[in-house]
């Protein structure tokens, strides 16, 4: 169950079936330090979808600024 759970987490919401986004919407609304972090994570990865480095740069500025406190020092 626990690798199945990390799995899960680690996947993006995007490449996520309906029963995996209904089970991960259950822990994320149960957890809320769990929600920040994954939250944190989808926003890192979208950093990478920039279509170039310009872009790229501005995303990251912008997700610093949406870090929850309760999960910083995870992301600093």
């Amino acid at each position: 169950l626990a690798l199945r759970g990390r799995r899960l987490l680690m996947k993006r919401r995007h490449r996520l079936g309906p029963r995996a986004t209904l089970v991960l919407d259950g822990w994320l609304s149960n957890n809320p330090v769990l929600k920040a972090a994954w939250i944190a994570k989808e926003g890192f990865y979208d950093i990478w979808d920039a279509r170039s480095p310009a872009e790229a740069e501005d995303r990251f500025q912008a997700w610093k600024g949406t870090i929850d406190y309760s999960v910083m020092a995870e992301f600093s």
